[in-house]
């Protein structure tokens, strides 16, 4: 009666006998069911199921995890260059780098600004001329003072 219901009777006879994971020789690490993956749901939840012997004990752990998938923007001369045939050494090898053929730069390229060097002799410029005038004034400052002691002092200004 239970074939016509679609039930598995293998699996409800199993259990019947109470022969469950939990009552199994826990000191067998080869008795552990298997390890399995639950796919993602409608919320992006994956979860991954083991089983370990700890203690002498059987344990199940879940462990959730949420799957995000992002999508990156691609300039459309990238994406074409992507979908090239690949040729030459790498003609039958799969999509991606490979090792053999492929070299990644790690030097440093430092690129230089042509106006830079304009504008780094007019700072220097600038400050110059900017130390000038606050000497020129300080020089007018310390002369007036000089001479102002001088009429206190009761002698004739040079």
């Amino acid at each position: 009666s239970d074939q016509g219901k679609g039930l598995d009777t293998r699996s409800t006879m199993e259990f019947r006998s109470g022969g469950g994971w939990a009552d199994d020789d826990v000191t067998d690490p080869s008795l552990l069911p298997e390890d399995y993956i639950i796919p993602t749901d409608a919320s992006g939840i994956k979860t991954y199921v083991t089983f370990r012997n700890e203690d002498g004990e059987k344990k199940k752990v879940m462990r959730k995890f949420k799957v995000v998938t992002k999508k990156k923007r691609v300039p459309k001369c990238i994406a074409e260059r992507r979908q090239w045939a690949k040729f030459g050494a790498c003609k039958d090898a799969p999509r991606g780098p490979e090792e053999e053929t492929t070299i990644e730069s790690r030097d440093e390229v430092r690129l230089e600004n042509p106006g830079e060097e304009a504008k780094e002799a007019k700072r220097a410029e600038e400050e110059l001329l900017r130390r000038l005038r606050e000497g020129r004034a300080k020089r007018a400052f310390n002369r007036q003072m000089e001479e102002k002691k001088e009429l206190i002092s009761g002698s004739e200004p040079r």
